[in-house]
């Protein structure tokens, strides 16, 4: 459900940047081809069913995993699998605008 919501966000701002006027600086800055488009790498994340309000606790959790993470990738036990994505030139942009325009968040986090 949230993955068809974030593709959903994603396709009304590539839909969006259409809608504008062509910017020549604001193309080249964003590495935009003709098409206002660009290479991206996916990397898909899923939310787990547990919720831990207390963000001092989840902070600490994610420190320790992501330093396993690192430690397994130096060991070679993990391997990335890396998705090549063809989408908007402006999606660095989204978060910037999308704060701006919505009254309330689609996912708390």
């Amino acid at each position: 459900m949230k993955q068809s919501i974030i593709i959903l966000l994603i396709a009304i701002v590539t839909m969006g940047c259409f809608a504008q006027k062509f910017d020549k600086r604001l193309a080249k800055k964003l590495g935009a081809d003709e098409y206002g488009m660009k290479s991206y790498v996916l990397v898909i994340l899923k939310t787990g069913e547990t919720t831990i309000s207390d963000k001092q606790q989840r902070d600490s959790i994610f420190a320790g995993h992501m330093k396993n993470i690192g430690r397994m990738a130096d060991a070679g036990l993990l391997a990335a699998e890396y998705f090549s994505w063809y989408a908007s030139a402006a999606l660095p942009l989204h978060n910037k605008y999308h704060k701006k325009k919505s009254r309330r968040k689609a996912f708390d986090t």
